[in-house]
């Protein structure tokens, strides 16, 4: 296993003399109509309209003027740093790391509480490594990552692509990635942090709300935009997803996205999940739900109470999928 090195640091510590964080976050793709919404609605339903603090959110930044001063309040914003070393195979005279920096919030800053995708959770980096251990998985693929908040597993996809492409012997086609979220606040930081990055074309952020009928929209309008040719196959072929399941009433739509994003019979979804005792949903529930869903499944690492599952479409002994 090839492993990351992250170095976590409040921005605090980063910004010169009291300096702000600018806002430089890529707007959203032309034409797309996107809806506000934080997961802290599906999380606490009664703050449907507020974030969990009981204040509108405002794209993660809930900064209010009308709030007295407090010179010993810490600063909820932080740096997040990550270096992966790449293995020898597609290592460049330039390139021996993937170096990512992350703009959001620590986990228990009230932004985060509203919107779990401003800061970093510890199954993102777990699927990065395995990620780099396994590059060839993304080599000349469409790839679409689920609830991407910051972007790690994103960035890091799109940084591998554009490597292991440039050795690849199909050099007509180059990957493409798609990195989503339903959280506006988290979308937001998401553009942010992609733009730092200054990120070619192949990578683009847009909001996906999970279930049938969203998800088929979004398909049908990204492949529009994308002007793909009709005898394309419209779906994905990898799909990734980190830390993206807090409450069991968002597995059916979950796995209805999978069903449609999904490119049949080929295409795998590569899922890292966390255990902890304060999130009511165990693996084992996802795992019947994706069973339900038409999904065979494999355990390809555990470290660490962490777990990355690959799923596939379940083939029948007939071999009709």
């Amino acid at each position: 296993m090839v492993a990351g090195h992250r170095i976590n640091t409040t921005a605090q510590n980063i910004m010169s003399s009291g300096e702000e964080e600018k806002s430089s976050a890529a707007p959203a793709p032309e034409g797309c109509n996107e809806t506000k919404w934080v997961d802290a609605w599906i999380r606490w339903p009664e703050d449907e309209n507020k974030g969990i603090s009981g204040q509108e959110t405002d794209g993660g930044d809930n900064d209010s003027d009308d709030e007295p001063f407090d010179p010993f309040a810490q600063d909820p914003k932080q740096i997040f740093s990550f270096s992966f070393a790449l293995p020898d195979s597609i290592v460049t005279d330039k390139n021996s790391t993937i170096d990512i920096e992350l703009h959001g919030y620590s986990d228990d800053s009230d932004q985060a509480w509203s919107s779990t995708g401003l800061t970093l959770w510890r199954a993102a980096e777990h699927l990065c490594n395995y990620l780099v251990a396994h590059y060839e998985l993304l080599q000349d693929k469409r790839i679409l990552e689920l609830g991407v908040g910051l972007g790690l597993v994103g960035i890091l996809a799109h940084q591998l692509c554009s490597l292991s492409n440039s050795n690849s012997s199909n050099s007509s086609y180059s990957s493409n990635v798609v990195v989503t979220d339903g959280d506006t606040d988290a979308l937001a930081k998401l553009r942010h942090n992609v733009q730092r990055h200054k990120l070619n074309r192949n990578i683009s952020c847009r909001q996906l709300l999970w279930g049938t009928q969203t998800t088929e929209q979004f398909l049908d309008q990204y492949n529009v935009e994308m002007k793909r040719p009709q005898s394309s196959p419209p779906q994905f072929d990898v799909l990734l997803a980190s830390d993206i399941v807090y409450v069991d009433t968002i597995l059916p739509p979950l796995f209805e996205t999978i069903q449609t994003l999904l490119n049949k019979p080929n295409g795998i979804f590569v899922f890292a999940y966390c255990s902890r005792r304060q999130v009511p949903v165990t693996i084992g529930m996802v795992l019947k739900h994706a069973t339900n869903a038409g999904f065979s499944y494999q355990l390809e690492e555990e470290v660490d109470g962490i777990f990355v599952y690959s799923f596939r479409w379940h083939v029948d002994n007939g071999g009709s999928s």
